[in-house]
């Protein structure tokens, strides 16, 4: 991950914590948080203003690692999972 530490990156992630990439020339924002309960994660592409943050990919499970644990696995990129991509990716704040 260029920009800052993978595991760094886990750990927020792990937390549900906000975090800002970009990948592809793509600028994503991702998120966790709880309702009634249930967490959940979303990532939503921030390219532009026109995308009108509509999330891209959804999940939600009863604990955040579950929800990053599927994020970590889903086939987003082009059929690849996040850990397959990191190294491509760049942390933004």
């Amino acid at each position: 991950m260029k920009n800052g530490s993978y595991y760094e990156f886990l750990d927020y992630l792990y937390l549900g914590e906000e975090l800002a990439f970009e990948y592809n020339n793509t600028r994503f924002l991702l998120q966790g948080w709880t309702s009634d309960g249930v967490r959940i994660m979303e990532l939503q592409d921030i390219s532009s203003p026109a995308d009108n943050n509509t999330p891209i990919w959804s999940v939600s499970f009863p604990s955040m690692k579950e929800c990053a644990d599927a994020f970590l696995k889903a086939p987003i990129w082009n059929g690849k999972p996040f850990e397959e991509i990191h190294s491509e990716a760049t942390w933004v704040d």
